[in-house]
């Protein structure tokens, strides 16, 4: 192998929900892939959702993906959405 031979692309392989964009786009696998799908887990464990799911889509008309799920409840609580009354 050649020394400038440092990158092997393979097919895509991984859990849905798991999988980095990027990944997904190129097949390239990196240390932001890996985190990405390391936060994905911890948010499974913190919301005790699953990443894909469509039973969520099925029996409360929500988001199938986890991160969908979640941007859409980080907008909810957003601390501009609130009022405070300063005087």
């Amino acid at each position: 192998m050649e020394s400038n031979d440092t990158h092997v692309t393979t097919g895509v392989r991984g859990t849905i929900g798991h999988i980095a964009p990027e990944y997904l786009a190129s097949g390239r696998a990196s240390e932001r892939t890996d985190v990405y799908g390391y936060g994905v887990m911890l948010l499974e464990l913190i919301t005790g959702q699953r990443a894909f799911d469509l039973a969520r889509l099925a029996h409360y008309n929500e988001e199938v993906m986890l991160l969908d799920w979640v941007s859409i409840l980080r907008l909810m609580i957003s601390p501009n959405n609130f009022k405070t009354n300063v005087t």
